[in-house]
């Protein structure tokens, strides 16, 4: 019961962080709330090695996609920072509880 209620409450907050980053876009770009759920999904995505936790999703974006002059940069770099925070509280959680 208590991990749907947490799942359901990371989903709620995904959800939350995604609307305000789409609200703060530069100017209009097609399917742009799709790439913004990629870039936050990509930010987030983690490869354990033993125990050591290497985000993975993150090292790809900041060494293929950082710095590319695109439509609307800002915000699909907030939604893979976005990303790799709510990874990092759901790692130190995980280690308390």
């Amino acid at each position: 019961m208590l991990g749907s209620v947490l799942m359901l409450f990371w989903l709620l907050v995904a959800i939350v962080i995604l609307a305000s980053l789409y609200a703060q876009r530069e100017r209009e770009e097609e399917w742009l709330f799709l790439k913004l759920i990629g870039y936050y999904l990509l930010g987030g995505f983690v490869l354990f090695l033993s125990v050591l936790p290497v985000p993975l999703g993150f090292i790809l974006y900041w060494l293929l996609l950082h710095g590319k002059a695109r439509s609307n940069r800002a915000v699909k770099e907030s939604a893979a920072f976005w990303g790799l925070g709510v990874l990092l509280i759901r790692l130190v959680i995980g280690l308390i509880f």
